[in-house]
């Protein structure tokens, strides 16, 4: 090879000197060809290939580099592929507890809407008991605020009586409906069971209440 590589460049600087008298017979020009010329040649040639040397070893390092990689990602897809085997029964168990798992998920989420659509129903319901509740407390409040006065009133007007009172009802043979409405509902305040009396023990009943209320 070397050889043929001295015959190349002998025969590239004799064709520049053949070339360089053609030039000056033509042109009238000269065309210097000197031993330093061919040692430039030369020269030239050796740079090449030492640029084409390292680029060749640099392309051999990465060729060298990928392979070794390729080496080691071989080997770890083999040791992937030993323990993928040995874990594979392990994975079809865990597949089987996650299918039996979703199932479980899936009956729990059934009965978790079902018992949303009671409890909602449940709350509607108790919603609408809750605003009539609210209905009758507001009109027994309202009862109670138009009682209240006239019980007021009752009661001051029970304070008042005395025994004058008392006597008064007693002379009377058959008392208005309205004493014996007062008398029936002071037995109902006082918790007296109703017991056939004559007209005296009803005021003496009341004459009793009287004075357990002074």
């Amino acid at each position: 090879m070397l050889n043929g590589i001295v015959v190349v460049c002998q025969f590239m600087h004799a064709s520049v000197v053949d070339a360089s008298d053609l030039f000056l017979q033509e042109l009238s020009r000269h065309n210097y060809v000197t031993p330093t010329s061919y040692l430039e040649l030369l020269s030239s040639y050796t740079n090449l290939m030492n640029t084409k040397k390292g680029s060749l070893t640099e392309g051999v390092g990465r060729l060298k580099t990928g392979l070794d990689k390729l080496q080691t990602t071989t080997a770890e897809v083999n040791v992937l592929q030993e323990e993928l085997e040995v874990m594979k029964p392990l994975l079809e168990v865990a597949a089987r507890e996650a299918e039996i798992m979703i199932a479980q998920i899936a009956a729990d989420t059934e009965v978790a809407e079902q018992t949303k659509a009671i409890v909602e129903k449940q709350e509607e319901e108790a919603t609408k008991k809750k605003i009539v509740t609210q209905t009758i407390a507001e009109d027994a409040q309202k009862d109670l605020d138009e009682a209240l006065p006239a019980l007021l009133a009752a009661e001051q007007s029970l304070k008042a009586l005395n025994k004058n009172d008392i006597t008064e009802v007693r002379a009377m043979k058959k008392p208005p409906i309205g004493v014996i409405y007062v008398i029936e509902a002071i037995c109902i305040c006082k918790g007296i069971k109703p017991l056939k009396v004559t007209v005296s023990g009803m005021i003496k009943a009341g004459q009793c209440f009287v004075g357990g209320r002074s």
